[in-house]
This record gives C-alpha cells, sequence and structure tokens, in this order.
C-alpha cells in the first residue's frame, strides 16, 4: 500500500507510540497517558483505535502483521522499522548540536505544523508576549519548544 490514509490525530499518536518503541510491548497505560494525558478514559477507547490503525494498515491481509496484542501487557509493533533523519528544509532556525540548554528533548514529532514556526517566531520578535492556545492535545507544547 503506497497511498497515504487519513487517520484521527489520537490514533496517530497511538502509531507513534508504537513504531517509536518498535518490537518492545508498550502498556495500555503509557499509550493512554501518552494519547489522553490528564484525562480519564477507558481502555475501550484505546482498543477502538487500534483496531483502526489495524484496519488502515492492512493488518492480518496477506499474512501482514503490524500491531500484536500481548494479553494482559500492552501491544507491540511488529513489522519492521528503520529510522531517517528529516532532510534540511532551509528557513527554520537550526541550533547547534551542542548547544547549552534546558529544554526537555523532544519526544514526538512535529507533524502538520512545521509551518507555524516560523509564523510565531517572527510574531515572538515583534512582541513581547506571544500566547499559544488551543485545545488540550493538538501540539502546543511542541510547537514551542520548537521555536525555543
Amino acid at each position: 500500500m503506497d497511498e497515504p490514509v487519513q487517520i484521527g490525530a489520537r490514533a496517530f499518536e497511538i502509531l507513534a507510540c508504537l513504531i517509536e518503541r518498535g518490537g518492545e510491548i508498550v502498556s495500555k497505560e503509557d499509550m493512554i497517558t501518552r494519547v489522553w494525558p490528564n484525562v480519564f478514559v477507558q481502555e475501550g477507547n484505546l482498543k477502538v483505535h487500534v483496531a483502526t490503525l489495524r484496519q488502515v494498515l492492512g493488518d492480518g491481509q496477506d499474512g501482514d502483521r503490524y500491531i500484536v496484542n500481548t494479553p494482559g501487557r500492552g501491544y507491540r509493533f511488529v513489522a519492521a522499522v528503520s529510522h531517517r533523519t528529516a532532510p534540511f528544509r532551509p528557513g527554520l532556525s537550526m541550533v547547534a548540536a551542542n548547544a547549552s540548554h534546558n529544554l526537555p528533548a523532544s519526544l514526538t514529532r512535529l507533524v502538520g505544523r512545521a509551518e507555524l514556526i516560523p509564523m510565531i517566531a517572527n510574531q515572538i520578535s515583534e512582541r513581547r508576549f506571544v500566547s499559544i492556545v488551543g485545545p488540550g492535545g493538538i501540539g502546543k507544547t511542541t510547537i514551542a519548544l520548537a521555536i525555543a
């Protein structure tokens, strides 16, 4: 399957969580905490999103397996995972790898929000105070850390 598919933000975050720890069992509690931080959700919500991911990925079709449930422990991504660095994109300020700072390490990738970084960075240089607002889980902290 070489065609793009659409999935929701929560399903994408579950997939990213599983792929980042490719081959390792990720507990249901860890995924729920990451995908629904500071919100009480039932395990059924996680199961629905995992079922959607399996369907979108074609899990089980033609013998292909991607997400495996380990009863009582969690889920793991079993397909081969390879990591590559994103190509350099001019226009985004790059911080030297040896720069000294006290910012936390990024645990997630910036997906679908890259165009906001230069826009907000310009606002910060022009204004004394800039707020990044929106509903929970859309990436406000990730954007702020990328700008910082």
